[in-house]
């Protein structure tokens, strides 16, 4: 460096030296969100930074008092630019509901940024509801809290319900419960045994008259009922209907007559089937049954009580003749037109409208 004191002797050249300013461009976001300052040398080049960002406004340039600015390269002076924002409208969105084979969901129409809460759950049978998913492979989890900025639709996540079908064996042998997935194949267990006794078949309610099919696993537990037919029993095959039964062992003070018999039911007590059966006591009649033939349980001294289903529809003339000690009860709450007149010919009592026996 050239110190100035004396003149020299001779001519001479001096050279100056020079030292790049820095500068700095403040960047007033006008309420959106913070943008870091830009402070570089003097003329260098500069690039735009990230455009802030404003809840319910669209960016749309900086200025510079007033007027848009171009970043170039950086000015010769420390400058404060200021953002400029578009007000954007409100605008409404939907998210739709995809319940993968459940209840229909309504959709929801919001503005953008509003609140939201979840809708009820739809119901789908056998299944239990896991949650609304943003993405066709059910992995993520959508929570609701304001309206999205777009249409968007979700996925319902279920997980199939497993289910119980009790067996009550009405005395016969214990049949493990079956415990399956809704909707899986169910096979029928193998038939419980009961001494004195063939299994006719289950059934699904206490009183045996709606025949159970093993199918698919419900949905809901249930317990099916054992129908048992007293060993000794004779049927006697009606083309096209079902069976009859013809007789019994005699011997026996106790009878249960089955729905079914050979895959097919029960639809009739014939003609004197148990005549003269002093010794029963008891006998069981389904409600398969609909016909009661004639002097069908005549001089059955012993029978106490028996108990006509609704399902009957005809009885023929002295059934119940010579039954000193009976009481009949009957579920039907008169007697229909269509039993023979002398049913009852030795006019036994009669109890009417018995719907639990």
């Amino acid at each position: 460096m050239y110190v100035f004191n004396l003149m020299p002797s001779q001519n001479i050249i001096l050279y100056a030296k020079w030292t790049i300013n820095q500068y700095t461009i403040t960047l007033d976001s006008d309420g959106g969100s913070a943008v870091a300052p830009i402070t570089q040398n003097y003329n260098t080049s500069v690039s735009a930074p990230t455009s802030p960002v404003k809840e319910g406004y669209s960016f749309v340039e900086w200025t510079l008092s007033g007027s848009p600015y171009t970043f170039t390269t950086m000015p010769a002076q420390n400058i404060t630019l200021v953002a400029v924002w578009l007000e954007l409208e409100e605008s409404e969105y939907t998210i739709t509901f995809n319940s993968n084979g459940g209840s229909a969901v309504a959709s929801i129409v919001e503005i953008e940024g509003n609140p939201i809460s979840a809708p009820t759950p739809p119901t789908k049978t056998g299944h239990t509801f896991n949650g609304w998913y943003s993405d066709i492979g059910l992995t993520v989890l959508y929570v609701f809290d304001i309206m999205p900025s777009q249409n968007i639709t979700l996925y319902a996540k279920w997980t199939i319900n497993q289910y119980t079908i009790t067996f009550i064996t009405n005395g016969g042998s214990a049949i493990t419960p079956i415990t399956q997935d809704y909707g899986t194949s169910v096979s029928a267990p193998a038939n419980p045994v009961k001494t004195g006794n063939l299994f006719s078949g289950w059934y699904s309610d206490v009183k045996l008259k709606n025949y159970y099919t093993f199918t698919t696993m419900p949905d809901a537990n249930i317990s099916v009922y054992a129908d048992w037919g007293t060993t000794g029993l004779t049927y006697q095959l009606i083309s096209g209907v079902g069976y009859r039964v013809v007789s019994g062992d005699p011997t026996l003070t106790v009878m249960q007559i089955p729905q079914r018999y050979g895959g097919m039911p029960v639809v009739e007590i014939g003609e004197y089937a148990f005549d003269d059966y002093t010794l029963l006591q008891s006998i069981n009649i389904p409600y398969s049954v609909t016909t009661i033939g004639t002097t069908a349980f005549r001089k059955c001294t012993s029978l106490a009580e028996i108990y006509i289903p609704i399902s009957v529809t005809y009885i023929g003339r002295n059934t119940f003749k010579n039954c000193f000690i009976l009481t009949i009860y009957v579920e039907a709450t008169s007697q229909p037109a269509t039993w023979d007149s002398s049913w009852n010919s030795s006019s036994r009592p009669v109890i009417w409208g018995v719907l639990d026996y």
